[in-house]
């Protein structure tokens, strides 16, 4: 009938435009994705050469890294550098985040502070959802929107091992579900409007919304992905997998911890 068709035209709608800002706004298009490969062949020929020099080095545990470092101040293996060369990169990358999160419907129409508080509930999944096309699950690397690929040993001397190894598993589970950028559009959106997982002055409005996202999903599954029937809860369940934004949260304050407190400046979303 004719109220069908509108509510169908409305979620066409609603997920071309997503994906429409999505494709214009992610640092990991396409044009970048094809760059992973030169960049991961000069990362590995880098790493081969110093590896012969000096044999394989684990990275230096992040207490005795604290505690050399609160002793002595001494930068014993240059995270505190390679921090703080990659605080461009990750405000470029909130910035986008933001503009991202403007264009979700509903969303800019919330209070500043629920704003605020979905921004930082939802950062870590959302990245995920996008970072993944630039992790190389074979090799156990990842190239950062910078063009700066680091190995899983490189990593953990920033985030962590617990955080790493859930990075590379989760990025492997969502390579394996081949997800579209439509798809990917429309799940950042929903983690983003999801009010079971903070306090906001608003949660019954940013619930309405994410219903409203949740149907275009289902709408663009019946008419894209109709081979797969459980794609849509498996697609749920990726969600539910990606929610450890508060576990990777504590990790980021001890590694601001680590690094020396106002020494190396984060941006605010991150603190």
């Amino acid at each position: 009938n004719h109220t069908s068709q509108e509510r169908e035209f409305q979620y066409e709608s609603l997920y071309k435009h997503l994906a429409d800002a999505y494709a214009s706004m992610s640092a990991y298009s396409d044009a970048f994705i094809e760059t992973l490969p030169v960049c991961e062949a000069k990362y590995l020929e880098k790493k081969k050469i110093k590896e012969e020099l000096f044999g394989p080095m684990d990275p230096v545990p992040f207490d005795v890294y604290y505690h050399i470092y609160s002793s002595t101040g001494i930068d014993i293996d240059g995270r505190k550098e390679l921090a703080k060369r990659l605080v461009p990169i990750m405000e470029g990358s909130i910035s986008r985040f933001i503009q991202f999160a403007k264009l979700i419907p509903g969303f800019k129409e919330l209070p500043p502070k629920d704003q605020i508080t979905l921004l930082k509930t939802a950062r870590y999944d959302c990245w995920l959802l996008a970072a993944h096309r630039a992790v190389n699950i074979e090799k156990l690397i990842y190239t950062n929107m910078g063009g700066c690929t680091m190995d899983i040993k490189d990593m953990m001397q920033l985030d962590g091992e617990d955080f790493v190894l859930t990075f590379f598993k989760l990025s492997g589970i969502i390579k394996k579900m081949n997800i579209s950028h439509t798809e990917s559009a429309v799940l950042q959106a929903i983690s983003m409007m999801s009010a079971d997982r903070c306090s906001l002055e608003q949660p019954e409005t940013v619930e309405q919304c994410q219903l409203t996202l949740v149907d275009a999903l289902k709408h663009y599954l019946m008419k894209h992905r109709s081979d797969d029937p459980l794609r849509f809860p498996k697609l749920l369940q990726l969600l539910t997998d990606l929610r450890y934004g508060e576990r990777a949260k504590s990790h980021q304050d001890k590694i601001i911890a680590g690094l020396g407190a106002g020494e190396v400046d984060f941006p605010p979303l991150l603190m």
